[in-house]
C-alpha cells in the first residue's frame, strides 16, 4: 500500500500492480501486490506513480515477453470510475483499498484465447469455492469474466470492456519463430515510426516475415538497405528489433577486419547475438545481423577491405562459427549463420551522384537550352531512382568496389527516399517516436505540463535539421537544444501543479524564448 497524502491531478488514475509467476498449464497466474497513484502516458503503455516517480508499464504490452517478478500494472480505473463504483464521498486512499481488495478477492490468470492470444480472465473466488476439490482444473474460461487491459479503453474513443474491442486494438508484440507474424501489423507499426518510405517497409516487413517462417534456413534472404543518412535505413531495424522477440545485432562495417587483422571480428559480434537471446542458441541462428556502413567496404588498393569482404562472404553464404563465450573457462558454442537475416546498410552516395549527373559532356560553351536540358533530364533521372526501390544493379555495384561474388547474396534491395524538410515535419507530427511526441508526453507525465508546440516550431526544427544534413537524426540534436531552457524551469517547479508551456519558432532560434503559465 502506498500514496498516504496525494493531491488529484488530471488524468489521475488508480492501478493495481502484479507479478506474474508461471503455472503449469502454460498460463499465468497474476499476483497483485500494491496499488498505486498516479497518471498513464496519452497511449496507455505506461503508468506514472506520482509519490515515487517510479514508472510501470502495461502487461497488455508484455504478454509475450513475461518475466516471472517483474512488476507490472495489470487493471486500472480512473478517480470518476471508482466513485460511481464504490461511493461519491470516499477520499482517493480509501477509493484505492476498496479497488485493491476487489482484485485480491479474484483468482487472475492469463491464458490463450481460441485465436491464440493472451487475455486476462478473472474468476470470484467464490466461484472457484464452490467447485469441486480441484477448482483450477474445472474453470470454463470461456464463461469468466474478461478484464480488458488499459490501452484499449485509452486507445478507443468509447471506454469498452468487450472481447471484441481488446483483439481488434492490442496486438502484443510476439516471437514471430513460435508464435507466427500479422504482416499486418508488423507493417503498420513500423510505419507509424519510419516515415515517407512506405513501399520499403511493405517490402522488408514481406522479407523478414517470410526469413521468420522459412522451415528451410538456407530459404531465408538478404537484405541492401540504401539511402542517405538519416533517412531511416538502420532505424528501421531498430524498430524490428522492438517488434520482434528476436536479437538484432548491429556491426560496425568500419570496424570490421579479417581474421589476423586488428578490428572487430564476426565472432565478436555472434557473442553479442548469443548473449541477447540469453543463450538460446536456436534464436540466435534465427537473429538479425545489420552491417551498418555496408557501403564502407567497398574496396580499394590503400586498405584491407576486400578481405573484410571476403570475411563476410562465409557470413552471408551461411557458415557454422565457433564462438568463444568464457575465455577462462574455454567455453564455446557453434552458431550456425544460414538462418540469420543479413542486412547491408549505406548511402552508396557515389552510385546516384554518378546516375543523377549522367555522362559528363565536353567542356565548352552551352546554350541555355542546352543547359536546361541537361537540367531536365538530371531531375527527371533522380526522380527515377527514388522511384525504383530496386534501382540499383549488380553491374553498378561491382563498379563501386564490391566482389562480384559478393553482389548476387545480397538482390532485395530497396532504396529510401531521403527527407526533405516537409518529410522531417511530416516525421515530428506523425511518427510515434518523434522527439517532439516524446517530449510532450514526458512533459504531461512527469511535470504535469501541456506543451504546445505551434506550427511555426515544428517548421523551425525541421529548417534547422536541413541545415545539419543528416536527415531524421537531425531532429533530436535541434529539439535537445530548443527545450533545454523549458527543461531547466520545470525541474524547478511543482510537479503537481498544472502549467501550459507553448514554444514557437523563436524558441528554435533562442530556447528562452517561451511562454509558461
Amino acid at each position: 500500500m502506498r500514496n498516504n497524502d496525494v493531491s488529484s491531478v488530471p488524468n489521475d488514475t488508480v492501478v493495481v500492480i502484479c507479478t506474474v509467476q508461471k503455472a503449469l498449464d502454460d498460463s499465468f497466474l497474476i499476483n497483485p501486490i500494491e496499488v498505486a497513484f498516479g497518471k498513464l502516458d496519452e497511449n496507455g503503455n505506461d503508468f506514472y506513480c506520482i509519490d515515487s516517480s517510479e514508472n510501470y508499464e502495461s502487461l497488455a504490452d508484455n504478454f509475450y515477453n513475461l518475466d516471472e517478478g517483474k512488476r507490472y500494472y495489470c487493471f486500472d480505473r480512473t478517480i470518476d470510475e471508482l466513485k460511481l463504483e464504490f461511493g461519491e464521498n470516499d477520499k482517493i486512499n480509501t477509493l484505492m483499498v476498496k479497488y485493491f481488495l476487489t482484485i485480491l478477492k479474484t483468482y487472475n490468470v492469463i491464458k490463450k484465447n481460441d485465436k491464440g492470444m493472451y487475455q486476462i480472465y478473472s474468476i470470484s473466488k467464490e466461484d472457484l469455492e464452490s467447485k469441486s476439490d480441484d477448482p483450477i482444473t474445472e474453470v470454463n474460461y470461456k464463461k469468466a469474466k474478461l478484464e480488458v487491459p488499459s490501452v484499449v479503453r485509452v486507445n478507443t474513443k468509447t471506454s469498452t470492456n468487450t472481447n471484441e474491442a481488446y483483439e481488434e486494438e492490442v496486438k502484443p508484440r510476439i516471437n514471430p519463430l513460435v508464435d507466427g507474424l500479422d504482416l499486418d501489423d508488423f507493417e503498420k507499426y513500423l510505419k507509424a515510426r519510419v516515415v515517407r518510405n512506405d513501399e520499403v517497409i511493405e517490402n522488408i516487413a514481406t522479407t523478414i516475415a517470410m526469413n521468420m517462417t522459412a522451415t528451410d534456413p538456407r530459404d531465408v534472404e538478404n537484405i541492401l538497405s540504401i539511402g542517405s543518412t538519416g533517412s531511416g535505413k538502420s532505424y528501421t531495424f531498430k524498430v524490428i528489433g522492438e517488434y520482434l522477440s528476436i536479437p538484432v545485432e548491429f556491426v560496425d562495417c568500419t570496424q570490421l577486419s579479417a581474421a589476423g587483422y586488428v578490428g572487430d571480428s564476426i565472432e565478436d559480434y555472434l557473442k553479442k547475438v548469443y548473449v541477447a537471446s540469453e543463450g538460446n542458441i536456436d534464436l540466435s541462428n534465427r537473429s538479425i545481423l545489420i552491417l551498418d556502413e555496408f557501403d564502407k567496404l567497398k574496396k580499394s588498393e590503400l586498405d584491407m577491405k576486400e578481405a573484410a569482404q571476403d570475411s563476410l562472404l562465409k557470413l552471408v553464404e551461411g557458415h557454422k562459427y565457433d564462438v568463444e563465450i568464457d575465455k577462462n573457462r574455454g567455453t564455446t558454442v557453434r552458431l550456425d549463420s544460414t538462418g540469420m537475416t543479413i542486412v547491408g546498410c549505406g548511402a552508396f552516395s557515389e552510385i546516384f551522384e554518378k546516375r543523377e549527373n549522367g555522362d559528363k559532356q565536353a567542356i565548352g560553351y552551352k546554350s541555355q537550352s542546352e543547359r536546361e536540358r541537361e537540367e531536365k533530364e538530371r531531375l527527371e533521372r533522380k526522380q527515377s531512382i527514388m522511384n525504383d526501390p530496386y534501382s540499383v544493379t549488380d553491374e553498378e555495384l561491382k563498379e563501386y568496389g564490391f566482389k562480384a561474388e559478393f553482389i548476387p547474396r545480397f538482390q532485395n534491395r530497396n532504396v529510401y527516399v531521403p527527407l526533405d524538410e516537409e518529410g522531417l515535419i511530416d516525421a515530428l507530427k506523425h511518427s510515434k517516436d518523434s522527439v517532439m511526441l516524446s517530449k510532450i508526453r514526458r512533459y504531461l507525465k512527469q511535470f504535469n505540463t501541456e506543451l504546445i508546440c505551434d506550427d511555426s516550431f515544428v517548421e523551425a526544427v525541421a529548417a534547422e535539421a536541413i541545415k545539419l544534413k543528416c536527415g531524421g537524426r537531425s531532429l533530436g540534436k535541434v529539439c535537445t537544444r530548443a527545450f533545454k531552457a523549458t527543461d531547466r524551469e520545470l525541474l524547478k517547479m511543482d510537479p503537481t501543479k498544472k502549467k501550459v508551456l507553448r514554444v514557437t519558432g523563436e524558441t528554435v532560434k533562442n530556447n528562452k524564448k517561451f511562454d509558461l503559465k
